[in-house]
């Protein structure tokens, strides 16, 4: 705007000189050097002329105010700023607790006073007790499932971003058969509609225990690659056998069946137990660990399980025996006697080895191998004859007088008393041979104590005949004169065992977050399952039922600047059914514009939720399903399906937002009052009538005229029918008409107003209402009394800090705690003399017609005072390409944010305020429109080396050389405070001398700079062509790289 003219440019120092010069002229003998009380005067005389020059000087400015405020133009008022105010109430109510519009709560400013803030007349709400205690975002096509729980206490998260939690699992748990040794082979069968060649290629099996280096945790199951291994190393003999007969029936079943799926593991390390679905155990597990969807199809009838030791650890030693109460020791080259020196009708041998006995159906051998060294008086040396009668006895002992053959019981330990052992076979002869006894454990083996060791014992109980008695042998003389009784004795006590054709205890799936036991009276059921969500979808979990409403929901959001026309077509919607998973839609007001950027989003509830599980998490549920355009989200390891029909490919630049919280009970509140229903006075029939309201200045106001007593009956009665929302009849308890208030329209001025237009013209910065003079806008009749509703307040002095609000000062019942949990802005003050000036000589140079570019700027500058830039860039289309007929407007708000981006609501504003100015063949054209977008920053990337001469910490020196790039490159207070225009770009010379700056910085040794565009980055190079940002390409800070050295070290 051109500068008035100035009048008179003499200074008070000018006008001092003057004055002496014309006293040197007039006053005889007086010297203009002295300090006498004639030079102060002279002095004085000079100040008042230089006042008067100045006000002088400001006549033209003065003028043209008047010029203006003639036309109409007035300052506009202060804008009220606005925060989202939460209220906190009990979480042991039942109800919900309203909370009116017209609420105000106290806030702390900056310099130490208070600000007061109001929920607008349309802000009433009802706070929920219930509290938000999940987040989850689930994006079907890639199998993602994200928790988002942190970002409920503030984190910024981005949505449908982070670890997922999402796992196809089969868990199989049981406590005894997996009873396992490092090294024992695990053969899993899994019949019904499955695809062998499928879970071959997609399952991953693991183990939860501890790894070689001792970490408990899930670790690899691999599958056992020696069961088919050198078989020439397995020994002759009924062992090697059974071994051999064992290799091979796992080697032909090692992969598939007709009708399954058969995989043989090996244990490495030992099994730990843990906690699946509220289960203790021991488990394995297989997980799907593929991003293919076939491994859904399958179908499982019926788990089989063989257990048994590795074919390299073809014997068990047991873990502890006794004779009577005599420990026997297993690990030792020394032989065993089982039942003693000295056996007697009672003696027993007691034995436990927890891997095979605790196995309920395995069949376990018992080896008794022949003694280390043979002798002629140990009758288990060889063989004897099978059935060890006395009359066809051959060994030549001698039974005493308690003769007989030894007879013993097998028995094991019930749980209740000692019962026989089911024996499949024993050629041991009694233990009087070496051979082995086979037996199958018993279903209810339980645990005993023997001499005080807790385990599953079996033993062998000597109930009749003998092993022979002792006697005097005189005539060999190596006996020493004693022969002792042929006691059993054995080199060596081992197990065998194999566990085939059962079944885990407990089988465990998981899928969508969810573990679900299998009933063991499922005659089919599906190991893995895929989300049943159709698309994008957002759930939000409470602690509490919500009911009825508007329950408001604040979600702040890290606005990304979506495409023009970009739409995700959010569905709010709750459960109705948890049996069936029936959702209907929920009626909302969604201030996030489908979480594009920050806002309230107000829910109704037609009736109660009802609190289910999902995810694991029993609460009550509400959600939001993406339906028109999908945000481009991570893949990773997932399972990737076909888009569905219908649903939108993502947009490459379309990445789902940053949320920083979540807020129920949160409605905005404006830093302003309301003041309902003031009496201003009383018509006195005059013309040009002004009344003052009591506080000013006005944001917003309504003046209602009470002609009661100059409208007839049918007029008034036209009125209530053709503007009811205009006029409010006021009746006594009679029903007698007491007062008719017509609401009066506000105008700008009185120009085209005529002499029966109920119109008033506001001073919002004054607080003063004016009408007409009965020509141009009516008078309200004499006599009749004039009210106002209106707002006051507003001002910078409202952009208060988050966690500013410390009370109510409107008390509300159940309400404990007030707060914001984001700072309030867009508290403006009211314009300035100079802007009005500007923004006057727009206005009457477009005259509210928009046709150069400049026009178009100065209308939405006009339109949005928050607005900090707006270029405007003809011919440049939606998509950023040369377009004839289309008109882009780039925006910038005024904030204090890295990158400031526009709200779709500012944007929607700004656009409206343009078409309204624009040429028709730009806004009904085909081929032709008017975009407004925020700008495509242009990131400046800085990577420096520098030294210092050591005055000051490295770490504080780097954090101030990166706080002076981020200032420098601040899109609207960077480049010196000018703020950098559109497709400006800074130098590296520039760049260094920034660097050379800052206090403690001896010299830039080194310094590269890189610009990123749509993708792009290119390098900035002193000496050659700087890189060409697009039109719409703004600059804005990166990320920074600085080195610092001393004395040319890091």
């Amino acid at each position: 705007m051109t500068q008035p003219p100035t009048l008179d440019d003499r200074s008070q120092e000018e006008l001092v000189g003057e004055l002496t010069e014309l006293a040197d002229s007039y006053v005889d003998g007086w010297e203009s050097s002295s300090t006498d009380v004639a030079s102060l005067l002279l002095r004085i005389a000079a100040e008042f002329g230089g006042e008067t020059i100045q006000q002088l000087n400001r006549l033209p400015e003065k003028h043209r105010a008047a010029f203006l405020d003639s036309l109409g133009f007035q300052r506009r008022p202060p804008q009220a700023a606005r925060l989202p105010l939460s209220v906190d109430v009990s979480a042991d109510l039942d109800r919900n607790v309203s909370v009116p519009s017209g609420t105000q709560a106290v806030a702390a400013t900056a310099d130490d006073e208070t600000a007061v803030f109001e929920i607008p007349q349309e802000g009433s709400f009802e706070a929920t007790p219930a509290s938000p205690m999940a987040w989850y975002t689930v994006d079907p096509e890639t199998d993602r499932l994200v928790s988002h729980e942190a970002a409920i206490d503030g984190d910024s998260q981005r949505l449908f971003a982070g670890p997922n939690h999402q796992h196809h699992a089969l868990y199989f748990g049981d406590g005894s058969v997996l009873e396992l040794d490092p090294g024992s082979i695990i053969e899993i069968e899994l019949r019904g509609s499955v695809d062998p060649q499928v879970l071959e290629a997609c399952l991953c099996w693991e183990y939860y225990g501890v790894d070689e280096d001792g970490g408990e945790g899930w670790h690899s199951l691999p599958t056992d690659t020696a069961a088919t291994a050198d078989r020439s190393a397995i020994a002759d003999g009924d062992a090697g056998e059974s071994l051999r007969h064992r290799l091979d029936r796992l080697s032909t079943r090692q992969q598939s069946t007709d009708e399954g799926y058969s995989v043989c593991l090996r244990l490495p390390n030992e099994f730990v137990s843990t906690t699946i679905d509220g289960i203790e155990s021991r488990w394995i597990r297989c997980r799907v660990d593929t991003s293919s969807s076939a491994p859904f199809a399958t179908q499982i009838e019926s788990v089989r399980v063989l257990v048994g030791q590795s074919p390299e650890r073809d014997r068990l030693t047991p873990d502890a025996g006794f004779t009577d109460d005599v420990p026997l020791s297993f690990g030792d080259d020394s032989d065993i006697r089982p039942l003693g020196r000295l056996p007697q009708p009672s003696s027993t041998f007691y034995l436990t080895a927890s891997e095979p006995l605790s196995k309920p159906g395995a069949l376990v051998t018992l080896s008794f191998e022949s003694p280390v060294a043979d002798s002629s008086t140990d009758s288990a040396s060889a063989p004897s004859e099978p059935n060890g009668s006395v009359d066809g006895d051959s060994s030549g002992v001698d039974f005493g007088v308690l003769g007989g053959p030894p007879e013993l019981s097998w028995e094991y330990w019930n749980g209740t008393s000692w019962t026989g052992l089911p024996v499949q076979s024993d050629d041991t002869d009694s233990l009087r041979a070496a051979g082995t006894l086979q037996f199958v454990v018993p279903d209810d083996i339980a645990p005993t104590a023997v001499s005080g060791h807790e385990a599953r014992w079996i033993r062998g109980r000597l109930v009749s005949g003998s092993y022979g008695q002792p006697s005097v042998d005189v005539t060999d003389p190596d006996s020493g004169g004693f022969d002792p009784t042929d006691s059993p004795q054995y080199g060596g006590i081992s197990l065998r065992y194999e566990h085939t054709d059962s079944s885990f205890a407990h089988v465990v799936t998981e899928n969508n977050g969810v573990r679900e036991s299998v009933p063991e009276t499922a005659d089919r059921f599906q190991p893995f399952d895929r989300l049943s969500e159709a698309s994008q979808t957002i759930y939000l979990g409470f602690d509490g039922v919500l009911r009825d409403g508007p329950i408001p929901v604040f979600v702040p959001l890290a606005d990304p600047g979506y495409p023009r026309g970009f739409d995700p077509g959010v569905q709010w919607e709750y459960c109705t059914d948890p049996e069936t998973d029936s959702w209907s839609r929920l009626p909302v007001d969604d201030g996030t514009c489908g979480f594009t950027e920050s806002g309230i989003v107000s829910l109704r509830f037609p009736e109660p939720t009802v609190e289910h599980e999902r995810f694991g998490t029993r609460c009550h549920w509400v959600r939001a399903v993406v339906t028109e355009d999908r945000l481009v989200t991570e893949r990773g390891e997932s399972h990737q399906s076909a888009p569905t029909a219908g649903s939108r490919s993502p947009r490459a630049d379309a990445r789902p937002p940053v949320v920083g919280g979540l807020h129920p009970n949160t409605q905005w509140a404006d830093n302003a009052r309301t003041i309902e229903d003031e009496t201003l006075g009383t018509s006195d029939g005059s013309a040009d009538q002004q009344f003052d309201c009591a506080y000013g200045p006005l944001i917003d106001c309504e003046v209602w005229v009470d002609e009661a007593d100059s409208l007839s009956a049918a007029e008034r009665a036209d009125l209530q029918e053709t503007q009811p929302d205009r006029v409010a009849a006021i009746t006594d308890d009679q029903g007698e008409l007491t007062a008719f208030w017509v609401r009066w329209t506000p105008v700008d001025n009185f120009v085209g107003a005529g002499s029966d237009s109920r119109v008033y013209r506001p001073d919002r910065s004054a607080g003063r209402i004016s009408f007409g003079d009965g020509d141009a806008g009516a008078i309200p009749p004499h006599g009749n009394a004039v009210r106002a509703t209106y707002t006051t307040g507003g001002g910078p002095a409202g952009n208060v800090e988050s966690g500013a609000v410390m009370d109510l000062k409107t008390p509300i019942s159940l309400v404990e705690s007030v707060d914001n949990p984001a700072p309030a802005d867009g508290g403006i003050g009211v314009e300035p003399t100079e802007q009005v000036a500007t923004r006057a000589a727009g206005e009457l140079k477009t005259r509210g017609r928009a046709v150069t570019a400049s026009d178009f700027e100065q209308i939405a500058a006009t339109a949005v005072r928050k607005l900090a830039t707006v270029e405007c860039q003809p011919h440049l289309g939606p998509d950023g390409t040369r377009q004839p007929g289309w008109i882009t407007l780039l925006i910038v708000p005024d904030s204090n944010d890295d990158r400031p981006m526009p709200s779709m609501a500012l944007e929607q504003r700004v656009e409206r305020a343009v078409s309204e100015a624009a040429p028709a063949r730009i806004t009904a054209g085909e081929g032709s429109g008017i975009t407004v977008r925020g700008p495509n920053y242009a990131p400046v990337s800085v990577e420096a080396t520098v030294q210092t001469t050591g005055d000051t910490s490295l770490s504080v020196l780097k954090s101030e050389l990166e706080s002076t790039l981020d200032c420098y490159l601040h899109p609207l207070d960077g480049d010196d405070g000018t703020g950098w225009a559109f497709g400006d770009l800074p130098t590296t010379a520039s760049l260094q001398s920034h660097l050379s700056s800052v206090a403690g910085v001896e010299a830039v040794t080194e310094l590269s700079a890189t610009v990123q565009q749509s993708g792009n980055r290119h390098r900035l190079t002193e000496g050659s062509p700087t890189p060409e940002l697009s039109l719409d390409g703004l600059v804005c800070s990166g990320e920074h790289t600085i080195s610092v050295q001393l004395g040319g070290r890091q």
